[in-house]
């Protein structure tokens, strides 16, 4: 019995990270969605989810853009989106909010910014927490005028992956 407690304890001390981050994402959902014109919703995928949603994806998809999309699909484990849109002037996000959820991302949680891109007033933060080659947690912030979208996804996918995704990209 005694093991078994400490087994136990030494599992949820090994999740609280995760699930803190969790909670940071949906605190900061929850905070924003308020807004009188604001329209919300989030989507939330598991890995079961995600290896059904793969049986269904044809193979020609492959062949047709020459990205490996099946393979992209298969090593994602967990996906969870959250969206905010609206046109009134309480529904748009603050950029200086924004900025806070990152900055408590990378000092809190030790996610790396991967890469920042301004196109057109909208902005795109991409977040990783992985180790060595190996992409791990990717957060993804897209913020436009009227619009924001967290996209949080669990992977296994490695850092070729992306690359070979952003250069097949390119070509098209």
């Amino acid at each position: 019995m005694r093991y078994c407690s400490i087994i136990l304890v030494l599992f949820f001390l090994a999740a609280g990270p995760a699930m803190g981050q969790k909670r940071c994402l949906r605190q900061f959902y929850h905070e924003h969605k308020r807004g009188q014109h604001a329209e919300t919703f989030k989507i939330g995928l598991g890995r079961l989810t995600m290896k059904f949603a793969n049986l269904f994806i044809p193979a020609k998809l492959m062949e047709e853009d020459g990205i490996p999309f099946k393979h992209l699909v298969s090593n994602v484990h967990r996906m969870k989106l959250y969206a905010i849109s609206g046109t009134g002037p309480d529904s748009t996000v603050e950029t200086a909010s924004i900025q806070r959820l990152k900055q408590r991302l990378i000092d809190r949680y030790k996610f790396e910014p991967l890469v920042e891109v301004r196109h057109e007033g909208s902005i795109v933060h991409l977040l990783n927490k992985g180790n060595d080659d190996n992409v791990g947690d990717l957060i993804v912030l897209v913020q436009d005028a009227h619009d924001f979208v967290i996209l949080d996804l669990r992977t296994s996918l490695k850092i070729s992956d992306i690359n070979q995704l952003v250069r097949q990209l390119a070509k098209n």
